[in-house]
């Protein structure tokens, strides 16, 4: 280039879509009827008692036997090649459809300190492919022999749960799963507002934003994998399962982000300080940390400004289903 001379070019650059907002107040919304029957409290309560079992060790020289619980040490093999490492201290209840691949009832019999090998098919939907429907070998040494031992249902286990008796454990149960119904039903219907906003305001997306958030989600869904000790190669091969899913569900995320920030400068709908120092401390609480430690944390690694877009959304959400058309189903 010539010095002096004038410099031509052209650039091609992503810009905010533009929302031509029409009828967002007055959403008709279903809402689901919050009732908890007198069976669904029994079935919780039932299921309370079972957190609360004891698991005793039987300690007579008696082999293994029906609705027993055996302490093993499990190892699996396909051809002879292990593919997980040594489970240890696995408990499996010596019944057909409480355990794994119905494995517990092949169980009975066996004593503490006995090995024994047992032949099944892995399922279709097992988290590593290339060994799903394929037969493995496990080897299962028992180490100990235990057996459930569910508390009463009377005052006393009521007593053990902060509660005067039976009754009013009863009562509080019945009240915590209608609050838990109410939330259920709130979040329904939120989801009925977004799903209305996404059919009427059909935006174009800018695609670096698009991929951001694909590149986010994608993460997500790896920590996740990853967590649940889901072999690699497993985990890049499930990102390409989920990957078509993910984009659809990336570009929505973003259009509804332009959707709602739309309508919260339509409504001048605006954060507070307090806003920001609740969500904090929120987060604090939920992973028993100090409220001065998470917000340095959020402010050292830039997350305040994604926070803040997050709580805003959030707030736009709650006026929509304030100014919601609600039926009760």
């Amino acid at each position: 280039m010539a010095k002096g001379a004038n410099l031509t070019f052209k650039a091609r650059v992503e810009v905010r879509p533009e929302i031509n907002l029409q009828s967002y107040k007055g959403i008709a919304v279903k809402k689901k009827k919050s009732e908890i029957t007198d069976d669904e409290a029994e079935a919780t309560l039932k299921q309370l008692q079972g957190m609360y079992a004891q698991y005793q060790p039987i300690t007579e020289a008696r082999a293994l036997q029906k609705g027993d619980f055996a302490v093993c040490d499990v190892e699996v093999f396909i051809d002879g090649k292990p593919i997980t490492k040594k489970h240890e201290k696995m408990m499996i209840e010596v019944s057909k459809d409480a355990s794994l691949l119905g494995m517990g009832e092949d169980l009975a019999g066996m004593k503490a300190g006995e090995e024994k090998a047992i032949r099944k098919e892995l399922p279709a939907d097992y988290p590593d492919k290339k060994f799903a429907g394929t037969m493995a070998d496990f080897k299962v040494n028992v180490k100990e022999i235990k057996e459930k031992k569910i508390p009463a249902l009377d005052d006393e286990f009521a007593k053990d749960l902060g509660a005067n008796d039976l009754a009013t454990l009863r009562g509080n149960l019945k009240a915590k799963l209608l609050e838990r119904k109410d939330a259920d039903a709130v979040t329904d219907m939120k989801n009925q507002i977004l799903e209305k906003l996404l059919k009427a305001y059909a935006i174009h997306v800018p695609p670096s934003m698009a991929r951001r958030q694909l590149d986010i989600l994608m993460k997500h869904l790896e920590e996740d994998l990853m967590s649940r000790g889901i072999p690699k190669d497993s985990v890049e091969a499930k990102k390409k399962e989920f990957e078509p899913k993910l984009k659809e569900d990336a570009v929505n995320k973003v259009r509804i982000y332009f959707i709602l920030d739309t309508i919260a400068d339509k409504e001048n709908i605006k954060l507070k300080e307090s806003d920001v120092d609740e969500r904090i401390q929120k987060i604090a609480d939920t992973y028993k940390q100090d409220a001065k430690t998470v917000r340095q944390y959020y402010e050292t690694n830039d997350l305040i400004d994604g926070l803040l877009e997050q709580i805003r959304e959030e707030k736009t959400l709650e006026w929509l289903l304030a100014n919601a058309d609600i039926r009760t189903e």
